[in-house]
């Protein structure tokens, strides 16, 4: 695994994280795609 993708791969598990905490945030559509 490449530092890129580890790197891509730990920011989307902390906004799934912080996605879980805050659902109301959804309402704005920032949404990461991949």
């Amino acid at each position: 695994m490449s530092f890129y993708n580890w790197i891509q791969e730990k920011l989307f598990d902390d906004y799934e994280e912080w996605h879980m905490k805050c659902p109301d945030y959804n309402r704005n559509g920032f949404n990461i795609v991949g």
